[in-house]
């Protein structure tokens, strides 16, 4: 199982006590739209909160970041040339921060992105919060990886365009994918260590065709939750994970919905569970 997140955010994680009187300080800025085909966007967040939905008005994006100044500087640049937004809070070079340490938790990034720009996003969460609409984006593919963290990814309406790729990787967490089924994404990536997970693949699934899904889970319960008229076939492999069969017809190794055979929309998925409970609920 992979660590991507683990090392960048380490280094947030672990001093002694803070002095008494702690800034809180933010820094905002927006860009007008100007016709930009593209925008990369990559947020390293290690304490606080993230919220990022898209934007409503005029603007390519939107971003506000609320610090700790006794302990964090904050990451806010843009690459015009590149098309690349960086965002963030990177602790001091002279040591690291404990979450218990800061007397304010009030850090925070609020994020909006034009629907109008193709849009790639790597977003890398610490200990906090983390809530992400990408409804209504353009959105090409997105990486994202959590920590110790609550945290909530969301597509409350279909995307603008087909992605290539949703790759999501969460450590300890509680973590909740929901409307997969307005992402268009061809391939989704998930791999989690431990905790309570859920992945809600309803939505409008508006292009048919098959997507395909990888989903690795290590240690805890995960919920899949499927729109009744999606076709669903599951491989499964589990060490000592109890997997529940509602709805599904098993033909060789495989698990399939009863309606896969002539559905317009259909999810295939390699399931790798170690230990815990895997949970299916239909909806209709």
């Amino acid at each position: 199982m992979t660590k991507r997140t683990t090392a960048a955010l380490a280094a947030l994680i672990a001093i002694g006590n803070g002095v008494e009187a702690q800034e809180l300080r933010t820094i905002g800025s927006s860009r007008v739209y100007r016709g930009e085909r593209e925008l990369n966007v990559v947020v390293r967040f290690g304490l606080g909160e993230f919220h990022l939905e898209r934007e409503t008005g005029d603007a390519l994006y939107r971003a506000n970041v609320r610090y700790v100044e006794d302990f964090f500087d904050p990451i806010h640049e843009y690459d015009a040339t590149g098309h690349e937004l960086r965002l963030g809070i990177d602790g001091h070079e002279d040591g690291n921060v404990q979450w218990d340490d800061i007397k304010d938790k009030r850090q925070r990034i609020d994020l909006t992105i034009s629907p109008a720009v193709r849009t790639s996003l790597q977003l890398e969460f610490g200990a906090g919060r983390a809530d992400v609409d990408l409804g209504g984006l353009t959105l090409e593919r997105a990486s994202i990886s959590t920590g110790a963290s609550e945290s909530r990814v969301h597509f409350s309406r279909p995307t603008v365009a087909p992605c290539e790729l949703l790759d999501i990787e969460v450590g300890a967490a509680e973590f909740q994918a929901i409307g997969l089924g307005n992402a268009n994404c061809k391939r989704i990536e998930f791999d989690g260590a431990a905790g309570k997970l859920g992945l809600d693949f309803t939505g409008e699934w508006q292009q048919a065709g098959t997507t395909q899904a990888d989903i690795s889970i290590g240690l805890g319960g995960l919920t899949l939750t499927f729109p009744s008229h999606l076709g669903v076939h599951i491989e499964l492999s589990r060490l000592l994970a109890s997997f529940n069969e509602e709805g599904f017809v098993k033909r060789g190794n495989g698990y399939y919905s009863e309606n896969y055979d002539r559905a317009a929309a259909k999810l295939d998925i390699n399931l790798q569970a170690m230990v815990g409970d895997v949970d299916v609920v239909w909806v209709r």
